[in-house]
C-alpha cells in the first residue's frame, strides 16, 4: 500500500485526460485503393479525429476532399486554381465522391448485421452486412480501434459495383492544418449554384403564375396554364394535324373538358366526357384533323375549347402540315421540327416569356446532305418576332431549337412556300343544246332481276311508303340498294345492304315521309330479284299477317329502319339491314337518322336503345367477325369510341349516351 500514489485532484485530472485522449484520438495515414469497372486507383488518405482527407485526381487535376464529420461539411479544394467550395455532407452528390459517406448512409438507412470478425491489413475488424429487400447491397469491415471502416464493398444485383480498401495504415501525428484550406485559398460557389438559384427562382415564379380563370382566345401554338373555371379557346387550321397535351399541375386531381368546334358548331370529333388527371405530372393527349378527318369533313376542327372544371393544368397545343409547322418550346428543352429540304424555308421565333421581357436561346440546322450548322443564337423580346430565311439550295431537313431553363419560352414556326401544282390543260368548251328533260313515271310495283356485274336505277313516287324485297337467285348473292331524295341521285337518304342465300328473302321498309324519289341497285356478287312495292297493301316479306281487329300500328318515325325477326332476348343483335356501303350491320332496332356517301367513304348517324358499352361491344364483335382489326376501344362515362381497320379501310364509331338512348356516329374511310 505504500507504493500506491495518493489520488490527489491533480493526479485524477491527468488520469482522466490521458484516458480520454487514448479513447478519442485517432490519427493515421493510409493508401486508399479503389477497384471499379476493372480499373484500380490509389490515392492518399488521412484521418485526424472527426476529419478525414482524400487526395484525388479528377480530370487530370489534383483535388482534395476534406470531410468534417463534426460540422457535417465536405470541402473540395482545387489545388491548381487555389479555390475551394463547400457542400453539406447530407447532399446526395457526396455519396458519389465519398465511399465512406455512402457506407454510413446505407447503414443508417437500412441497418446492418454483424457477420463476425476478420483481420483486414493487420487491423481487427467487425464485418457488417447491409441488405435491402432481402438482397445484399453493401459490406463493410469496421475497426473499433480506428473508429472507421477499413474495407468497403458495394453490390449491384449479384455483381460487385466497387471495392474500397485502406492499405499501409500508419499511425502518425497529423496537424489540423492538413484538414483545412491552405492560406490564400479563396472560397467560391459550388458548381451549379448559380443554376440552382436560377431554377429555384423560376420554380417560385412558376408557382406564382396564376392560371386562366376566364375565357381566353388564342391561336396555335400555345402553352397556357388553366385553373378551375377557366376556358382556353385555341384556333387552328383544318388542313393541318393538331396535337394537344394536357398536364396536371397539382398533387391532387384535376378535371378538364375538351370541346372541338368547326365553323362555330360542335365538330363530330367530340371529347365531351370529363377527363380526370389523378396526380401532378399526369398527362392526357389528343389529336385533331388527322388523315381520317381530312376525308370525313364533319370531323374537322378549327377551334378547340379546353375547360378546366377542377384543379390546375397546362395546355400545350401545336400543329404540323405540308407548308407550315407551329411548335412551342417551354424552356429547359430542345424542340425539333422537320422541313422539306427541296423548298425555301423561313424560321420564325416569337418571344413568349411570362416571367421576363425577352427569351434567349439558339437553334441548329440539319442538312439533307448530312451534318449541321453551328448554333445560331437568338434573343427576342416578349411578343416580338425574329425571322431567318434559307434558300432551297441549303437543303434544310430539320430545325432544332434549344432554350435553357429560366431563359424564357418561345413560339416557333417553320414556313415554306406551297409546292407548285401543274395546271391542267385548258379544253375548248363546246356549247351543247340542252337535252329535253325526261322523268320516268314510277310504277306502284316494280320487279326485276339483277346479275353481277350489272345494276340498275328505278324511279319512285315520293310521299308513299316503300317496301324493298330482295330474293336470292344464286347462292351467296350480295348487293345494296341506295335511296335518294333527288332525280340526279346526289342526295342519298338511306342504304340497304344485304347478303342472300339461294331463295332467301329479306325486306326493308322506308316511310313515305322520307320523300324517296329514286333508287339505285348495286350488285357485288351473284344474282338476286328486287321488288320495289309502293302499293297500298305493301308489306315486308318477314312481317306477320294482320289479324282481324288488330290494333292499328303506331306511326312510323321519319327515319328508315330495317325489319328483322327478333333473336335472343336481352342480347344485342344486328337487324337484317346494312349501312355504310353495305359493310356495317345495323344494330337491332336502331333508326338511321342520316347517311352520306362520297367515293369510297361514307358517314351515318343512328339512334339506338342501348348503352355505349353495349354498342361498342356489339360492333367490335360483329366487325372483327368480318375480318376487321380492332384498334382503340374505349368507354368512359356516357361516351364510347371504337376504331377498326381492314385492307386499308378505316371505320370510326363514336357513341354518345343520352339516358336509355344512344346516338351513334359512324365514318367509313376508304383508300
Amino acid at each position: 500500500m505504500k507504493n500506491i500514489p495518493k489520488l490527489t485532484p491533480t493526479y485524477l485530472l491527468i488520469l482522466v485526460l490521458c484516458t480520454l485522449s487514448s479513447a478519442m484520438a485517432a490519427s493515421f495515414s493510409a493508401d486508399m485503393v479503389t477497384e471499379k469497372n476493372g480499373k484500380t486507383e490509389t490515392v492518399k488518405f488521412y484521418l485526424l479525429n472527426q476529419r478525414y482527407r482524400m487526395d484525388i485526381i479528377e480530370d487530370g487535376k489534383p483535388i482534395v476532399i476534406i470531410a468534417d464529420r463534426e460540422k457535417n461539411i465536405h470541402q473540395f479544394l482545387n489545388m491548381e486554381e487555389k479555390v475551394f467550395f463547400e457542400i453539406p455532407s447530407d447532399d446526395f452528390r457526396i455519396l458519389i465522391s465519398d465511399p465512406f459517406k455512402a457506407s454510413k448512409y446505407m447503414v443508417s438507412k437500412y441497418g446492418s448485421q454483424v457477420e463476425g470478425n476478420e483481420k483486414i491489413n493487420g487491423i481487427n475488424c467487425e464485418k457488417q452486412e447491409v441488405t435491402a429487400q432481402d438482397t445484399k447491397i453493401h459490406s463493410r469491415w469496421f475497426s473499433n480501434e480506428l473508429k472507421f471502416p477499413v474495407k468497403l464493398i458495394s453490390y449491384q444485383g449479384k455483381q460487385v459495383s466497387y471495392v474500397t480498401e485502406l492499405k499501409n495504415i500508419r499511425e502518425v501525428d497529423l496537424q489540423k492544418e492538413l484538414f483545412a484550406p491552405p492560406s490564400g485559398f479563396k472560397q467560391v460557389e459550388e458548381p451549379g449554384a448559380a443554376e440552382e438559384r436560377k431554377r429555384e427562382k423560376l420554380r417560385k415564379a412558376e408557382e406564382a403564375l396564376p392560371g386562366l380563370t376566364a375565357v381566353k382566345t388564342t391561336r396555335v401554338p400555345c402553352y397556357t396554364k388553366i385553373a378551375g373555371g377557366g376556358e382556353l379557346r385555341v384556333q387552328m387550321d383544318t388542313d393541318r394535324r393538331a396535337y394537344l397535351e394536357i398536364t396536371n399541375q397539382v398533387k391532387g386531381e384535376s378535371e378538364i373538358i375538351i370541346l372541338p368546334y368547326c365553323n362555330g358548331k360542335p365538330s363530330e370529333c367530340r371529347y365531351e366526357t370529363t377527363w380526370k388527371l389523378k396526380g401532378k405530372g399526369d398527362r392526357s393527349n389528343f389529336d385533331f384533323n388527322d388523315d381520317f378527318a381530312q376525308r370525313a369533313e364533319s370531323y374537322l376542327v378549327d377551334e378547340v375549347r379546353i375547360k378546366a372544371t377542377k384543379g390546375l393544368v397546362y395546355a400545350l397545343l401545336r400543329q404540323s402540315g405540308e407548308d407550315r409547322t407551329d411548335i412551342y418550346n417551354r424552356g429547359g428543352s430542345q424542340t425539333d421540327a422537320g422541313a422539306d429540304p427541296k423548298r425555301p424555308l423561313t424560321v420564325s421565333i416569337t418571344g413568349d416569356n411570362p416571367f421576363g421581357d425577352q427569351t434567349t436561346g439558339q437553334f441548329w440546322l440539319r442538312y439533307e446532305a448530312g451534318g449541321s450548322s453551328k448554333g445560331i443564337p437568338f434573343t427576342v423580346k416578349t411578343g416580338k418576332t425574329c425571322t431567318w430565311d434559307y434558300p432551297a439550295d441549303k437543303g434544310v431537313k430539320t430545325v432544332a431549337v434549344s432554350i435553357s431553363k429560366g431563359d424564357g419560352r418561345a413560339k416557333i414556326s417553320l414556313i415554306q412556300p406551297p409546292v407548285p401544282k401543274k395546271a391542267a390543260p385548258k379544253q375548248a368548251t363546246v356549247k351543247k343544246a340542252p337535252k329535253p328533260t325526261y322523268t320516268p313515271k314510277a310504277k306502284a310495283v316494280t320487279q326485276f332481276t339483277v346479275t353481277e356485274p350489272y345494276g340498275t336505277s328505278k324511279p319512285l313516287t315520293p310521299g308513299k311508303d316503300l317496301v324493298i324485297t330482295v330474293t336470292g337467285v344464286s347462292g351467296a348473292a350480295k348487293g345494296n340498294v341506295e335511296l335518294f331524295s333527288d332525280s340526279k341521285k346526289t342526295k342519298k337518304i338511306d342504304q340497304f345492304g344485304f347478303t342472300l342465300k339461294k331463295n332467301q328473302v329479306k325486306s326493308h321498309f322506308v316511310s313515305g315521309d322520307n320523300h324517296v324519289v329514286w333508287s339505285r341497285v348495286w350488285v357485288s356478287k351473284g344474282s338476286f330479284k328486287v321488288k320495289l312495292d309502293q302499293s297500298p297493301n305493301a308489306k315486308p316479306a318477314s312481317a306477320p299477317e294482320k289479324k282481324a281487329g288488330a290494333a292499328k300500328p303506331a306511326p312510323v318515325p321519319k327515319v328508315t329502319q330495317s325489319i328483322a325477326a327478333a333473336s335472343g332476348a336481352g342480347e344485342p343483335t344486328a337487324s337484317s339491314g346494312m349501312i355504310l356501303n353495305g359493310q356495317v350491320p345495323l344494330y337491332k332496332g336502331a333508326c338511321v337518322i342520316k347517311t352520306k356517301s362520297y367515293g369510297g367513304s361514307a358517314t351515318a348517324e343512328l339512334q339506338a336503345t342501348a348503352t355505349p358499352q353495349e354498342l361498342v361491344d356489339f360492333y367490335k364483335q360483329a366487325m372483327t367477325a368480318k375480318g376487321w382489326q380492332a384498334g382503340m376501344a374505349m368507354v368512359q362515362g356516357n361516351m364510347g369510341v371504337l376504331q377498326l381497320k381492314k385492307a386499308g379501310v378505316q371505320l370510326m364509331i363514336k357513341v354518345q349516351g343520352q339516358g336509355q338512348i344512344s346516338k351513334v356516329s359512324m365514318a367509313l374511310m376508304g383508300q
